[in-house]
């Protein structure tokens, strides 16, 4: 029995068991109608609403039930199936009073109201769904949505160190798509502010109703919905959650001009998906496995087929050589390596790429070699402490122990935490987002 389920039925009557009414304490006075306004009630505490939805009346009891089933149609509208639709107002009509009477019609009221909800809905979204699931305030996802809209930066940060806040992100999306008084890029540009902000779980809803928005006929123009396509692939790829990089190009392959680095999210996702390890430190992945759909070899391909695109070639080839040399095929990836076009205006990319290129170049006995290779990571990365003790280990095989010893000692004197430009090359076009989060508050038509 879900908690929805639970918590109503035990509300039905303290008493009350299968065969009849037992002898029961006086019950409680019944609330007063100003504590169970919803958006006052439903920030309250647990336990306080526990003991204020216990001690209704059927009436009130029918009424709230009815709100929060109202409230959590209208924020999850973009995303429910016509067969949740339909379920979702059949609840409405059968929570009744009569439903929450301590009788066996209540009771029998009651598993039927179970019985239709568990067929339409999982258990987390009928425990949403009850009396004390998430508070849906609409004025203050308005207020929010309006203050980022004036340009308050931090609007976004102060809501969501709120309790409420955090707590109802997953309920937020189509209250923001559907707000008019704001403009729809300004609309774009709060959710995906929102993804970039709030844990990986949230941000599914999130950019299933963007895309939905968009997708409206007349909504957004050409250069909005462009920006909306690659700003939410781009949040997925901050994620690392390589599934939802999936379904996000899953349902965009077929209109590539809606984002022109989608032939390179392609090899991305599915190098994710193909080869990703659970280590220390790394994101957990939290959607559907489908990683049978894929191998390092596809993934190998589809950075060659981006490679095609001048503007992708860089960078499809240097993550083809990163992918060979992590799965230990260093001759392959020297071959990737040798084929990289020129480009030194992207700090994260040019030092993965010359970082991995000079390990690969230790690997094959090259060390005069890596050592050059590490010289020129170093140029995107002057305090990367790794880097620089590879350096100094290259120069000493190499029979150039002065220069290894003074590479050796300047180490000493750097941050141990050096990771900062491969985090950025692992979460790929995550780097971009704030910029075209930037582009889609400017917008003017």
């Amino acid at each position: 029995m879900s908690g929805f389920i639970s918590a109503l039925v035990t509300v039905l009557s303290v008493g009350m068991l299968v065969g009849g009414l037992t002898h029961q304490s006086p019950p409680s006075p019944a609330p007063l109608p100003a504590d169970l306004v919803y958006d006052t009630f439903c920030q309250k505490d647990e336990a306080v609403r526990k003991k204020l939805f216990r001690s209704a009346t059927a009436e009130q009891k029918s009424v709230m039930t009815r709100r929060q089933t109202e409230r959590w149609r209208e924020a999850n509208l973009s995303r429910l199936s016509k067969t949740q639709l339909t379920a979702l107002q059949e609840l409405w009509t059968m929570a009744t009073p009569a439903m929450f009477e301590p009788t066996d019609a209540g009771r029998q009221a009651m598993e039927s109201f179970e019985r239709r909800a568990g067929a339409a809905f999982s258990g987390r979204e009928m425990d949403q769904l009850g009396p004390y699931g998430p508070c849906i305030v609409k004025g203050e996802i308005a207020q929010t949505l309006a203050a980022y809209a004036a340009g308050d930066a931090s609007a976004i940060a102060r809501w969501l160190d709120t309790r409420r806040g955090m707590g109802v992100v997953a309920n937020t999306a189509a209250l923001v798509t559907g707000n008019a008084a704001v403009p729809a890029p300004t609309r774009l540009a709060f959710l995906l502010e929102l993804g970039m902000t709030v844990p990986a779980p949230f941000v599914p809803p999130l950019l299933r109703a963007g895309r939905a928005f968009v997708a409206e006929p007349g909504a957004v123009d050409a250069r909005v919905e462009r920006l909306w396509h690659q700003g939410a692939l781009g949040v997925a790829q901050h994620l690392e959650q390589f599934w939802l990089q999936q379904e996000l190009i899953d349902a965009t392959a077929a209109r590539i001009h809606l984002n022109p680095r989608l032939p390179l999210a392609r090899g991305i996702a599915a190098a994710g998906l193909c080869c990703w390890k659970r280590v220390p430190g790394a994101p957990i992945q939290h959607g559907r496995a489908v990683r049978g759909r894929f191998t390092l070899d596809a993934a190998l391909a589809l950075f060659d087929q981006a490679a095609a695109d001048p503007a992708l070639a860089t960078e499809a080839r240097v993550r083809g050589a990163v992918l060979l040399q992590s799965a230990g095929r260093n001759s392959e990836a020297l071959t990737w390596f040798d084929r990289v076009p020129p480009q030194e205006d992207d700090p994260a990319l040019g030092y993965v790429r010359h970082f991995t290129h000079a390990r690969v170049l230790d690997f094959l006995q090259r060390p005069a070699d890596a050592a050059t290779a590490y010289a020129r990571a170093l140029r995107f990365h002057p305090n990367a402490q790794l880097a620089r003790i590879a350096l100094a280990a290259a120069l000493l095989r190499s029979g150039r122990s002065a220069e290894a010893g003074a590479a050796a000692a300047s180490a000493g004197h750097l941050p141990t935490d050096d990771g900062e430009h491969v985090r950025t090359f692992d979460r790929a076009d995550g780097r971009f987002v704030r910029g075209w989060i930037g582009e889609l508050r400017r917008y003017a038509p």
